[in-house]
C-alpha cells in the first residue's frame, strides 16, 4: 500500500512530519485545509477565497506530500 507523508518545509524551521495519508489526493486535501483553516478561517464559503487557495496550492512550497517507500 502506498502512503504519503505530509511534510512542513517552512523557511527557517527544520522539516516536520504533519501526517500520513493513504492517497496523494488526501494529502493534498490536508494542505488545502491548512490554508483554508489557518489563513482564511473566516472566509471558507467565499468562492473568491477558494479560487485564491487553488492558486496558492499550485505554487506553494511550504507543505509537501512525499511518497513513502
Amino acid at each position: 500500500m502506498k502512503e504519503y507523508i505530509l511534510i512542513a518545509a517552512l523557511i527557517g524551521q527544520p522539516p516536520a512530519q504533519l501526517g500520513t495519508y493513504s492517497t496523494y489526493n488526501s494529502c493534498q486535501n490536508a494542505i488545502r485545509q491548512i490554508f483554508m483553516g489557518k489563513v482564511y478561517k473566516d472566509f471558507r464559503d467565499n468562492p473568491e477565497i477558494k479560487r485564491a487557495v487553488d492558486i496558492q496550492m499550485k505554487y506553494q512550497l511550504d507543505y509537501l506530500c512525499i511518497k513513502r517507500s
